[in-house]
């Protein structure tokens, strides 16, 4: 009998635990701006060509460290979360030109920070590597900012 409170404890637990990390996760999407962007440039679907998983970004006051995926092509920036945080952060895509790009001196060198027309405080950052990438990826509509532009 003990046998089954324990596994009726661990059910409720697990269900518990999910139910308040689906809670975590919208009140994040809300507060970190993300429910906005999802109204402006909301995806159809996933995107299906290249991506990057694992890179960064500010959303207001909610940081994605390693959460984020991105990709591109000639017409858009595809902005998704890993799957694992992805309840309540539907894919977006931003057409390159509502992006603006600026570098910045970042803790191991130059860093690229995106910022989303009509929403300064969110920020996509991006190392030169990966900017190398969206560069190839959007065949050449995503512009790397001169070497002098620095915020």
């Amino acid at each position: 009998m003990t046998y089954l409170y324990e596994l009726a404890g661990l059910v409720v637990f697990v269900i518990a635990f999910v139910l308040f990390g689906r809670f975590v996760l919208r009140l994040l999407a809300r507060w970190g701006k993300w429910s906005d962007l999802a109204r402006t440039y909301g995806a159809e679907s996933q995107f299906s060509g290249p991506t990057k998983s694992l890179q960064s970004g500010s959303f207001g006051p909610s940081v994605h460290k390693g959460t984020l995926v991105l990709g591109a092509d000639a017409s858009a920036l595809h902005v998704s979360v890993l799957p694992i945080f992805s309840y309540a952060h539907p894919p977006l895509r931003i057409p390159w030109q509502d992006i603006k790009v600026h570098k910045r001196n970042g803790l191991f060198g130059d860093e690229l920070v995106l910022t989303i027309r009509n929403h300064p405080s969110i920020e996509i950052y991006a190392l030169p590597s990966m900017a190398d990438l969206l560069n190839t990826w959007s065949k050449g509509a995503f512009q790397l900012p001169a070497a002098d532009d620095h915020l």
